[in-house]
């Protein structure tokens, strides 16, 4: 956890980077890759932007988690709300903080997906448990594709996860899989504990 020079708090998820630059006209921050939550002071006069890939964010007073992943950047809000626009803005972001045609409002409990600068019509209900989960070290999936989770793995555990792998690439595996609605997977130094339900937590 960082806190910024305006007073804002940054959360940082492992394997993530960002830029910050702050200027009298507007504060930008600029995620490279992963994944990053916003606890964002209000000013009047200069907005709070993050871009991200083909995505560019405005904070209007609120608490938002950003998370990129290739060619995609999903925008989750937890308190307040945003403006999401696709691509990046210019520096005078007077009328990014009102919002206009190109931008969409975030508001609290609800998410966006921005791929390859196209932006959805609305946003959709988000479970926000899930998506802030990294910050208590878990993870949590529910009826995501099987091919996005190793990638997900890798962005929260990082080299935990590569170091693990390396450590046991000579063990031999073999596994029979029930279909099952939710997957949570809680991270500790040691051991990992992996646990599955089907639909329901005990």
């Amino acid at each position: 956890m960082w806190q910024l020079a305006d007073g804002s708090v940054l959360h940082l998820n492992t394997d993530s980077s960002v830029t910050v630059r702050f200027s009298e006209h507007e504060r930008l921050v600029t995620l490279r890759q992963g994944q990053a939550l916003f606890e964002v002071a209000h000013e009047a006069v200069r907005p709070f932007r993050v871009n991200s890939g083909d995505s560019s964010t405005v904070a209007v007073g609120t608490e938002f988690d950003v998370y990129r992943r290739g060619d995609a950047t999903q925008i989750t809000v937890v308190k307040g709300r945003v403006l999401v626009y696709p691509g990046p803005l210019s520096v005078s972001s007077s009328a990014s903080m009102a919002g206009d045609e190109h931008s969409l409002s975030v508001s609290a409990g609800q998410q966006t997906t921005v791929r390859s600068g196209v932006m959805p019509t609305a946003p959709v209900n988000a479970d926000l448990s899930r998506a802030v989960a990294w910050l208590e070290r878990q993870i949590v999936f529910d009826q995501q594709p099987l091919d996005e989770v190793p990638g997900n793995l890798i962005a929260t555990m990082g080299s935990a996860l590569r170091s693990m792998t390396q450590s046991y690439a000579h063990f031999r595996s073999a596994a029979s899989l029930m279909p099952m609605t939710r997957l949570r997977l809680r991270r500790f130094w040691a051991p990992l504990t992996v646990s599955a339900s089907s639909g329901r937590e005990s």
